[in-house]
């Protein structure tokens, strides 16, 4: 019996979320321009990677007095529309936060609520 190889699969999700990604992507750039910003913060921009959002924002250094670009938050899809929050450790590696498992609305406020102290330092 002669055994096929198979190439490579690729990954697919059975399930998409209810929102399309550049619905979400605009949902979180409105949220974001509504609650985010402030005198530290100049701007949000989101990154996608498959069904991932990245929130990058644009924040005053006071001691370098330059604006740079700091990775705030990640949304990882969970499925049935629920997202799991993540942010951004000092090592350069995403943590997920287990208890902040929600809808997109959900996460977002957490995250403009400074949820474990965590997203905005």
């Amino acid at each position: 019996m002669e055994v096929k190889k198979r190439g490579k699969t690729s990954k697919m999700w059975v399930r998409k979320p209810s929102m399309s990604k550049e619905e979400a992507v605009r949902f979180i750039e409105d949220y974001g321009g509504q609650h985010f910003l402030n005198d530290r913060v100049k701007s949000i921009r989101v990154k996608t990677r498959l069904n991932d959002f990245y929130i990058y924002a644009t924040v005053w250094n006071y001691y370098g007095k330059c604006w740079y670009e700091d990775p705030v938050a990640r949304l990882q899809w969970r499925g049935d529309d629920t997202y799991q929050l993540a942010y951004f450790r000092h090592t350069g590696k995403w943590h997920n936060i287990f208890e902040l498992v929600g809808t997109l609305k959900e996460c977002l406020d957490w995250v403009n609520e400074n949820a474990y102290d965590v997203f905005w330092e």
